[in-house]
């Protein structure tokens, strides 16, 4: 008889974070979880303390040279749990556990990441790459300690959105979940006749089309932006875009949607810099393999060509 995998979930995020007070709360709270074993792994110790109970067992890790293959295998074997809860600390870099062969029958379900939203943007300017890592592999995203007169939840949005577009964000306060609509916190206004997007506004707008294809239906946008011309594109197609920060200031990526311009797009080069006025669709693009966000350009204007070097 086949034994069932042992789902192992990853909770992370710094010290404080709100990782303990989330695994008692929202995870153990549920009734048909008492039921069967659950094994907590603490890889770090905070202010709010989880204790052993029935079905709960708890098991420390006094240090990252601790989290070997041998010490799972061992807890595997002693506790015989049917789940497995990793309270990670994100300082001992993700590779730890990724680079760790779990033992038979265990599998990783699901990474999710706690943030504190008070501290979030001073450790976000010294520890971008932490943040960028623990971004990249969540599944989920949730921002704790919020303040809803005070709390910039697009930038927040925006900040896990541009590293994973895939991951669900969340926000908290000390009553529980808040309901944002990411629409009330737009900087722009979705109901003008040309929606205008500085650098801030079009990483925002790039998120939200994707996940909101249905807002940008039929609207005009207008932002300054660099041409890509990748290979194998149809004739009329390029790439409109901007260079965003992902990770760090040596992290760049360039965020662009396929564009059409019948009146001239052979006429453009890598790298041109435009600004681009166009109407936004959704629909089956070749180049995506997918639907997405797709755009026809009505005006285009060349503010800048690099000239290519000749000898």
């Amino acid at each position: 008889m086949t034994k069932f995998a042992v789902p192992v979930f990853l909770i992370n995020g710094f010290l404080e974070s709100g990782k303990t007070s989330f695994i008692t709360n929202v995870i153990l709270s549920d009734p048909e979880i008492q039921k069967s074993r659950t094994l907590v792994i603490l890889c770090e110790e905070g202010e709010v303390e989880l204790s052993e109970q029935k079905n709960l067992f708890v098991f420390k890790v006094d240090g990252k040279e601790f989290m070997t293959e041998s010490l799972l295998a061992n807890l595997r074997r002693d506790y015989k749990p049917d789940r497995v809860i990793i309270e990670f600390n994100c300082m001992w870099g993700m590779d730890t556990l990724y680079d760790l062969p779990l033992p038979k029958n265990w599998r990783y379900a699901e990474q999710l990441t706690l943030v504190d939203a008070t501290t979030f943007e001073g450790y976000y300017s010294n520890m971008r790459n932490i943040f960028f890592e623990l971004f990249q592999s969540s599944a989920t995203v949730v921002f704790n300690r919020c303040d809803r007169e005070k709390t910039n939840f697009a930038s927040l949005r925006t900040k896990v959105k541009t590293v994973n577009p895939d991951a669900e964000v969340l926000y908290t306060d000390e009553n529980g979940m808040i309901d944002i609509t990411f629409e009330d916190e737009l900087p722009y206004d979705l109901n003008a006749d040309v929606i205008e997007l500085d650098d801030e506004a079009y990483t925002m707008w790039y998120i939200d089309v994707m996940d909101n294809p249905e807002r940008y239906k039929g609207k005009k946008i207008s932002f300054e932006g660099l041409v890509a011309k990748p290979k194998g594109f149809r004739e009329f197609w390029f790439v409109p875009g901007k260079h965003v920060m992902t990770c760090c200031s040596e992290d760049m990526a360039f965020l662009g949607y396929a564009c059409r311009w019948e009146e001239g797009a052979e006429s453009l080069r890598d790298y041109d810099k435009i600004r681009l006025t166009a109407v936004v669709d959704y629909r089956f693009c070749p180049e995506y393999n997918d639907k997405g966000p797709v755009l026809y350009a009505t005006e285009v204007e060349l503010l800048d060509r690099k000239e290519p070097n000749v000898k």
